[in-house]
Parts: C-alpha cells; sequence; structure tokens
C-alpha cells in the first residue's frame, strides 16, 4: 500500500472527521474517499457515474473472482 504524509493542518481536519471524506484536488477534481482511522462509518460513499461504470465493468469481466479466504490466505502469505 502507497503511503501520502499530509501537512500538520490537513491531518487535524482528517482526525476531528466523524466519517468518510471526499479528497479533491486543488480544481475540485475526485480523487477519492478517506475514511479517517477509528471512525464509525455509517455514511453511505457516493458513487459517481465513473465508479458505477468500473463496478459494472468488473461484472461483467470473465475473470474469476476470489473468495474471502483466497484474498485473506494472499495477505498472509506477504508476512
Amino acid at each position: 500500500m502507497q503511503e501520502l504524509t499530509v501537512s500538520g493542518e490537513q491531518a487535524q481536519f482528517i482526525s476531528q472527521a466523524h466519517g468518510p471524506l471526499v479528497v479533491v484536488n486543488e480544481q475540485g477534481q475526485l480523487l477519492g474517499h478517506l475514511t479517517p482511522a477509528g471512525s464509525a462509518c455509517d455514511t453511505p460513499i457516493k458513487l459517481t457515474a465513473s465508479d458505477r461504470a468500473e463496478i459494472k465493468r468488473r461484472m461483467q469481466s470473465p475473470a474469476p473472482g476470489l473468495t474471502t479466504e483466497e484474498v485473506l490466505s494472499y495477505l498472509h502469505s506477504l508476512n
């Protein structure tokens, strides 16, 4: 996983959030979503048109999916 270091002001803003944040650049372009560590997230993330298109594309893919057990097994093997 890649890491991003934020400024002190940004860190304070994130730590005081009560749910997920939408992250945008200076032009307002969506960069992603961030859920602060330790926050209870009951607020659904709003999907964009491109999010929906990507979900649809992945659902139509003939590639086999992985079970939770397979994913966890792989992640444990990385240690």
